[in-house]
């Protein structure tokens, strides 16, 4: 669990915040300019994803352990800019697949296709 709370700690290693943490920072300002920070790295997003995702369950397990305790926060912080990487970037991707559909479902004149709902009325 440590090696991958240093891997993080690796990522963030040139992240400008007062106080040398960015624990301390009010969560929106600190989200916010933390996504930009990994956004910035080559291959920051997929890196941070995959180790945040290999720290959670190592976290959860060594939990009752005090150096476990201790780094808490910091694992914290950590999740929370995964998750707000991985909103944000499905998000986008979401709009950007749905203005490129050539069609929307109030264009059909029938929705479910009319194939697959006939055989759902069939009795068994």
């Amino acid at each position: 669990m440590m090696g991958q709370v240093e891997v993080c700690r690796g990522l963030f290693y040139q992240f400008d915040c007062p106080n040398g943490s960015p624990i301390h920072l009010p969560k929106t300002a600190r989200l916010a300019q933390a996504q930009e920070h990994i956004l910035s790295l080559e291959n920051g997003k997929d890196r941070l994803l995959q180790s945040v995702a290999i720290l959670t369950p190592a976290f959860a397990l060594s939990v009752p352990n005090e150096r476990a305790l201790a780094v808490r926060e910091e694992v914290g912080f950590y999740q929370a800019v995964r998750n707000a990487i991985a909103k944000t970037t499905v998000e986008v991707l979401h709009s950007q697949m749905m203005s490129n559909m050539p069609f929307s479902r109030s264009s059909h004149a029938q929705w479910p296709p009319t194939k697959w709902w006939i055989f759902l009325q069939q009795p068994v």
